[in-house]
C-alpha cells in the first residue's frame, strides 16, 4: 500500500454552508495519531454553537471506505481534501447534536457520517463567547461605516468630476482667445445667458468667434464687416490696464444708425463679477457703422468705442446713471476709471444646443 501524504501540522479552518443555508466552520485535531477530534462551530445568525466528537481509528474503520487505512493521518489525508472541495454537509440538526456527512469518491463503498454533540460551556465561557461576538459585530459595523464613508467620498469625487466635465462640455472657448483663460472666469455670464429663458436652462452653450481686433482689424468698419447681421453677440473688451468687461445683445449690431432697445441686453465686469441688466424698455446699444460696439444711448452709455477703436484715451465709460441697473459707483465696470485704452476686443456669437 502506498504511503499517504503527510497532513500539515498547522490547524486548518474551513468555512462552509449547511444545507439550510447557515454558516459553519469545521476543523480537525488528532491525539497521538490514535484518535480524531472533529470540531464544528455553527453560526445560526444569533449565537455560535460548538460541537465536538472524538473518534478512534477503530471506530472510523467501521466504515468500509476506511478499512484499508491504519493511521489517523491516512484518514485525514482523505477527509481534508473533501473538506477543501466543500464535499461535507450538515444534514441533520438536532437540539444538542448535528450529523456531518462527507461525500466520498464513487469508488468508495459509501459515504461516511459523523455525529457531533454540542459542547456544553460554563456561563463564564458563554459570556466570553457573547462578548467576542459583540466585539466582532462592532468591528463589522465600524468597517461598514468606514466603507460607507469611503463610498460617499467616491460618489462626491465622481460628482465633482462629472460637474467639471459638464462645465468643460457646456461651453467651448476659442482656443486662441487673448481674454478668456478659463471657463470659471465666465460662469457668471454663462448662468445669465441660460437663466433669462427657462427653455435654455438645460441647453449647452457654444461660443463662435466672430471678430478678434488684433487679427481682423482695429477700426469700426472691421467690426461691422464681421459682426453685422449676427444675433446673440457677446463682446469682451480687455484694456491695457488688464481690466475686462463687455456686454451682450440678443438683437445684435447691424449698422442701423440709431439707438436700439433690447430688453435681453446686459453688461458685465470681471472686476465686480456682476451682471448689469438693461433697464426695461430703455435703449441698450448704439448701432452705427462709424462706431465700434457701444452700449450707449443718447449720452446714457455704459461704454463707448469710437471709429478708431484702439486710439489712446478715446474710449470712455459712463457714470452710474446709465441705462443699466446695479451700478453703485461711477465707471464701475472699468474699476472706477473714465477712460480706457483697448488691448483686445473679441466678439462671439452665442449658440445653444
Amino acid at each position: 500500500m502506498e504511503e499517504a501524504p503527510p497532513v500539515k501540522k498547522e490547524q486548518k479552518i474551513f468555512e462552509l454552508i449547511s444545507d439550510k443555508g447557515n454558516k459553519f466552520i469545521i476543523t480537525f485535531k488528532t491525539i497521538k495519531s490514535s484518535s480524531l477530534i472533529i470540531i464544528a462551530i455553527f453560526d445560526d445568525g444569533i449565537i455560535k454553537k460548538f460541537y465536538e466528537a472524538e473518534f478512534t481509528i477503530e471506530k472510523i474503520k467501521e466504515n468500509k471506505a476506511f478499512i484499508i487505512y491504519d493511521t489517523i493521518e491516512e484518514i485525514l489525508a482523505e477527509l481534508v481534501p473533501l473538506t477543501e472541495e466543500k464535499k461535507v454537509h450538515i444534514i441533520e440538526e438536532e437540539l444538542n447534536s448535528i450529523k456531518v456527512k462527507f461525500d466520498l469518491p464513487l469508488q468508495k463503498y459509501k459515504n461516511i457520517y459523523f455525529i457531533l454533540n454540542e459542547k456544553k460551556k460554563s456561563n463564564e465561557e458563554k459570556i466570553d463567547d457573547l462578548y467576542n461576538i459583540i466585539i466582532g459585530q462592532n468591528k463589522e459595523i465600524k468597517n461598514l461605516k468606514l466603507n460607507l464613508d469611503n463610498i460617499k467620498n467616491d460618489i462626491k469625487n465622481l460628482e465633482n468630476n462629472l460637474n467639471q466635465l459638464k462645465k468643460e462640455k457646456e461651453i467651448k472657448i476659442y482656443p486662441e482667445s487673448n481674454i478668456i483663460k478659463s471657463n470659471e472666469e465666465i460662469d457668471f455670464i454663462l448662468n445669465r445667458l441660460k437663466n433669462y429663458n427657462k427653455r435654455l436652462i438645460n441647453k449647452k452653450i457654444f461660443l463662435k468667434l466672430l471678430f478678434k481686433a488684433t487679427i481682423d482689424g482695429q477700426n469700426a468698419s472691421d467690426f461691422h464687416n464681421k459682426c453685422d447681421g449676427k444675433v446673440q453677440q457677446l463682446i469682451f473688451i480687455k484694456t491695457t490696464e488688464g481690466e475686462i468687461f463687455g456686454g451682450y445683445t440678443k438683437i445684435g449690431f447691424r449698422s442701423r444708425g440709431n439707438a436700439i432697445k433690447d430688453n435681453n441686453a446686459f453688461i458685465f465686469s470681471f472686476v465686480t463679477k456682476k451682471i448689469y441688466n438693461v433697464k426695461y424698455d430703455k435703449n441698450a446699444i448704439w448701432d452705427c457703422k462709424e462706431y465700434g460696439p457701444c452700449f450707449y444711448s443718447n449720452g446714457n452709455y455704459a461704454f463707448y468705442i469710437p471709429n478708431k477703436m484702439f486710439d489712446d484715451n478715446s474710449n470712455t465709460c459712463k457714470k452710474s446713471e446709465s441705462h443699466f441697473e446695479g451700478m453703485n459707483i461711477d465707471y464701475e465696470i472699468n474699476n472706477g476709471e473714465f477712460n480706457f485704452n483697448i488691448q483686445e476686443i473679441e466678439v462671439y456669437q452665442v449658440l445653444y444646443n
